[in-house]
């Protein structure tokens, strides 16, 4: 994978690809936990069926998809108030 900004992001994106390939539920674990330790990348992905909020008994989730980018500018002034 010649995209990932670092390790941890190649490692994370692998990982996803990897329960694409599998549907193995397993794999979706370490892609989560490769995710969350992905704490340096400007582009951040969340990717899968993430939620369960319209089924109260959690049988089926959304598939939900986002790429956000760090505005470094914003995240300074952020910091500053937190």
């Amino acid at each position: 994978m010649n995209v990932a900004e670092n390790s941890q992001q190649k490692k994370a994106l692998t990982l996803l690809a990897k329960y694409y390939r599998t549907g193995d539920l397993k794999d979706f674990d370490e892609y989560s936990i490769a995710w969350v330790k992905d704490i340096n990348s400007n582009v951040d992905v969340v990717n899968g069926f993430i939620e369960v909020y319209d089924d109260p008994l959690a049988y089926r989730g959304a598939f939900e998809s986002v790429v956000s980018i760090k505005d470094h500018k914003t995240t300074k002034v952020i910091a500053k108030i937190g």
